[in-house]
């Protein structure tokens, strides 16, 4: 039975005593009425202190109580919208949709009049409608209200207020009642938005690349107490919508009356497991309101994205255990040249002059298995060439540049511990073709140890 009732600390306590032998015990709280259209409430209920018992693994519980009125409500006390445009009032439903309710509104002039600021040129009539839901209907509904585009320049703020009146039975909750300001279309600008940087780079597991918008005075009548909002979307570059990023369309940024705080653009960023060459894409900024203006050209900022699963070169460095091989004239060196096999970076060879060498070799212990890699040539057909030796004995030449693209090449590695891996360009007397140079990428080993 409930013994006694107790308010400590803000808490309401039940405590309960059970008969002998007695498996359940009830509790039983009054839910009081009390006709107003606030909507859903908590509170729990928590036991505590047993006496010659264990407290289960929920000693709490919170119950919900559903409002029983019905009513309705705008969704905002207060729209902003620029001349010539319309306004989108929402409307809420408030309370149980058991059966059906209708409410009905009207406008009110302020310094925006009917016929001349919003609704139909030249109708001073106030405008009217109804709004009705259905049972089990609790979607928003919609006002549309036009604004009317006058011609005039340099007018201030005007607005006007839309009431909601409820049908027989139904509460009104707050807001009951919403102001729209018509901002005119012809205001210098007062105050002008820029990225805090054009150019951002990001590495591919960032997560979320952050642009910062910056709201600045401008003009001869610099201010901020203007409403304002620039849209802004993505641009997709070497980096694409869905595969590398999480495309934005139609996104807007705002800036109430007073606020110059900077406000964030963030972009999801996508980490895949593909070893790609660095890509980019663009987010533009477009329609900002009047008295306000964007003051980058191009209205724009780049975001780049450097990709983490490159395998080779590793971090785009020369690998441990590589050096100039002996007797060649140069070595070779890390490239970020378009069009690397995996990722953004190659070795490629140094610039070398006629009768002249590039050779890179790696040297270090090895487990027996194979070495693969990646070659791309762009020389004189039959006469420079890319020559790769294991241990000094040669084991393929590549040549000339009717080969597109890269090429494959495999071998394998004996059982031997100490093994030395070499590449050397080599170029005859005269003539140059193409890229005059050779390109390794892709590279891999059987437990290589420099």
């Amino acid at each position: 039975m409930i013994e006694s009732p107790r308010n400590r600390r803000g808490r309401l306590k039940i405590y309960l005593s059970y008969a002998a032998g007695a498996a359940t015990a009830s509790i039983t709280i009054p839910i009081l009425p009390n006709g107003i259209l606030n909507g859903a409430r908590t509170f729990t209920v928590s036991l505590d202190s047993p006496t010659g018992a264990n407290i289960g693994t929920i000693s709490t519980i919170t119950v919900t109580l559903n409002d029983d009125e019905r009513g309705v409500r705008f969704d905002s006390a207060t729209y902003f919208i620029t001349e010539g445009e319309s306004t989108a009032i929402k409307v809420k439903r408030m309370g149980p949709t058991t059966a059906a309710m209708t409410a009905t509104w009207a406008t009110v002039n302020g310094s925006a009049v009917s016929g001349t600021d919003f609704g139909t040129a030249g109708v001073v009539a106030p405008r009217t409608g109804s709004l009705s839901w259905g049972i089990g209907d609790a979607t928003d509904k919609t006002i549309i209200i036009p604004s009317i585009q006058n011609g005039i320049d340099g007018q201030p703020n005007r607005s006007f207020n839309v009431v909601l009146t409820p049908g027989g039975g139904i509460s009104l909750g707050a807001p009951g009642t919403t102001t729209v300001t018509i901002q005119d279309d012809d205001i210098l600008a007062e105050s002008q938005v820029r990225f805090d940087v054009t150019k951002l780079v990001v590495v591919e597991n960032v997560g979320t690349a952050v642009l910062t918008l910056h709201r600045e005075l401008t003009g001869a009548t610099p201010s901020f107490a203007r409403d304002v909002t620039v849209k802004y979307a993505t641009v997709a570059g070497t980096a694409l919508a869905t595969s590398d990023y999480l495309a934005v369309t139609n996104g807007t940024v705002h800036w109430g009356p007073g606020d110059s705080a900077d406000k964030p653009i963030n972009i999801t960023i996508v980490n895949n497991t593909i070893a790609e060459p660095t890509e980019s894409f663009k987010v533009v900024l477009s329609a900002p309101t009047p008295g306000f203006k964007i003051a980058d050209t191009p209205p724009e900022a780049t975001i780049t994205i450097l990709d983490d699963d490159e395998a080779f070169p590793l971090d785009g460095v020369i690998p441990a255990g590589f050096s100039q091989a002996a007797g060649t004239t140069k070595s070779w060196h890390v490239s970020n040249d378009p069009g690397a096999y995996e990722g953004a970076f190659t070795l490629k060879s140094d610039e070398i002059d006629d009768g002249e060498t590039a050779g890179i070799e790696m040297n270090g212990t090895f487990t027996a298995g194979t070495v693969a890699f990646k070659v791309k040539v762009s020389s004189e057909a039959g006469f420079d060439k890319l020559q790769f030796y294991i241990d000094g004995l040669l084991k393929q030449e590549w040549s000339g540049t009717a080969v597109a693209g890269w090429q494959s090449a495999s071998f394998p590695i004996t059982p031997t511990a100490v093994h030395s891996l070499k590449w050397v360009y080599v170029k005859d007397g005269s003539v140059s073709v193409g890229m005059d140079a050779v390109y390794i990428d892709g590279l891999t080993t059987s437990g290589f140890t420099p």
